[in-house]
């Protein structure tokens, strides 16, 4: 399963045609937190054994004025994350 947060199309263009996915588009208010969308879809399947997401490098600026997605679902997904990076 592939949860898109970013309220638009998801691009498939650089995924295998051969992967098996379920993609989730979010939908509701464009305010909701994202953090909690993903946790909502992760309890309401059963079946989701692990989380990737992906990251991407702060300033130490905005490590400290801003919450981060990344780091709240690291620290309260209720299943294994995998963070990744996008590649340089």
């Amino acid at each position: 399963m592939l949860v898109n947060l970013r309220l638009s199309v998801l691009d498939r263009s650089g995924l295998p045609e051969d992967l098996k996915i379920t993609i989730v588009e979010r939908s509701g208010p464009g305010d909701r937190d994202p953090v909690d969308a993903v946790l909502d879809e992760i309890e309401a399947r059963p079946d989701v054994d692990r989380l990737v997401v992906g990251i991407r490098r702060r300033s130490p600026v905005g490590k400290a004025l801003l919450g981060s997605v990344s780091q709240r679902l690291l620290l309260e997904s209720p299943v294994p994350v995998v963070a990744v990076k996008p590649p340089v």
